[in-house]
């Protein structure tokens, strides 16, 4: 699921302006929540969406994303709803609501268009026992093994980060002070982690954890 805090000031500000349940600001909102969380899901199961044609076209622009109409079923087995709106109105919540902004929820679109591709061409199969196919073959091994090289590269920074923030945490005895040191360290966490190309972008509980399995092709 998508990061968000809906105790922060512009969520409490946006729900106090809802005249009554189900107004147009709430839902844009949850559209917007629950837009994010779709293509977070396609990036992560992306063979669950790769034969829906109207999805993967409103995929592929900005504008047609933000006009889908949509219902799905997330991990925690919730019935959510995408209703459209304009591009200007998206960007607008998307902006106000979401940790990364607009540019987080572009990032989750283009990753999750890539996750789809991908998918469709590993089901294609590549002949290994033919040059074309074996070429393929390690092409996308060598594409795999970048992306994780790239991947485990900024989780180490993360982990570096964490390491010093902790230490300074352990040694300060003003327990304010030692408050302020643990949000700043969560906050440059999170934002290492979301230099990831998705779905390796975001932190989450143990339901949310990407099974490695997924990004090979069989047992090759």
């Amino acid at each position: 699921m998508v990061s968000r805090c809906r105790s922060c000031a512009k969520w409490w500000l946006l729900m106090t302006q809802t005249k009554k349940p189900g107004s147009r600001l709430e839902q844009n909102a949850e559209s917007t929540y629950a837009l994010c969380d779709l293509l977070r899901l396609i990036c992560s199961e992306p063979q669950q969406y790769a034969d829906n044609a109207p999805l993967n076209a409103a995929l592929n622009s900005q504008g047609k994303t933000a006009k889908l109409e949509f219902e799905f079923t997330d991990k925690e087995g919730r019935h959510r709803t995408i209703q459209k709106m304009s591009k200007n109105t998206l960007e607008k919540y998307a902006n106000d609501l979401l940790d990364r902004g607009y540019k987080g929820l572009e990032d989750l679109r283009m990753g999750a268009l890539r996750s789809i591709q991908i998918h469709k061409e590993r089901s294609k199969g590549a002949n290994k026992r033919t040059k074309i196919g074996l070429q393929k073959k390690v092409e996308e091994l060598e594409n795999e093994l970048l992306m994780h090289k790239k991947t485990n590269l900024i989780l180490l920074q993360g982990l570096s980060v964490a390491l010093r923030g902790m230490q300074s945490i352990k040694q300060e005895s003003n327990m304010a002070v030692r408050d302020k040191g643990i949000d700043e360290n969560m906050e440059k966490l999170r934002a290492i982690i979301s230099l990831n190309s998705p779905p390796f972008d975001q932190l989450g509980g143990p339901g949310n954890i990407i099974e490695m399995e997924m990004f090979r092709n069989g047992k090759d």
